[in-house]
């Protein structure tokens, strides 16, 4: 798992260097990458009340990290712009339900543990082949989150949930499969 938890900020470099340069090379128009964003913005936030509480904190977000990164060429454009608000919009609602995601998490560990009794009363055993799978959905999982909130890139909001219960799964399967002696 501490190989896992390595290799994932490396493939979310590479990963976010490719959707940026999509978005930015390939989209183009700013009014696009706009319109795209609010309206699954719009899709995951119906009532005015919250959604326009939610731009505001991306805003302020966008604002500060465009001050940031003012430096780089691509991100000077009108598209590196929204880009970059789109990603805030992105990151603020990932912030709003980060707390969920933590809850999963742990509920998914707390489920492998359960599970992992199985071994000691001689019922089941450790699959190795159970627990890589585990690791893959919980590195899936953590990829996602990190592009999503990172990147202008499109998706529904509610993939981050699916994001959610892959990390919770994943966490149970890992945990109920490591060997009783690690």
């Amino acid at each position: 798992m501490i190989r896992l938890l390595i290799r994932i900020p490396i493939a979310l470099v590479v990963v976010l260097a490719l959707a940026w340069g999509w978005v930015l090379g390939l989209a183009g128009e700013p009014d696009r990458i706009l319109r795209d964003g609010l309206g699954r913005l719009t899709e995951a936030y119906p009532r005015p009340g919250v959604r326009e509480r939610v731009l505001l904190q991306a805003e302020k977000l966008s604002g500060k990290v465009w001050r940031t990164l003012a430096g780089f060429g691509g991100l000077r454009t009108p598209a590196g712009r929204a880009g970059v608000l789109v990603a805030a919009l992105h990151a603020v609602a990932l912030r709003r339900v980060l707390p969920l995601y933590l809850l999963h998490l742990a509920a998914g560990t707390v489920a492998g543990l359960v599970l992992r009794e199985r071994m000691r009363d001689g019922k089941g055993y450790a699959s190795p082949t159970a627990a890589g799978l585990g690791r893959m959905l919980s590195g899936g999982g953590i990829l996602w989150l990190g592009l999503f909130s990172l990147s202008p890139v499109g998706g529904s909001y509610a993939f981050l949930y699916v994001a959610f219960l892959g990390s919770a799964l994943g966490g149970a399967l890992y945990v109920a499969n490591l060997p009783l002696k690690i």
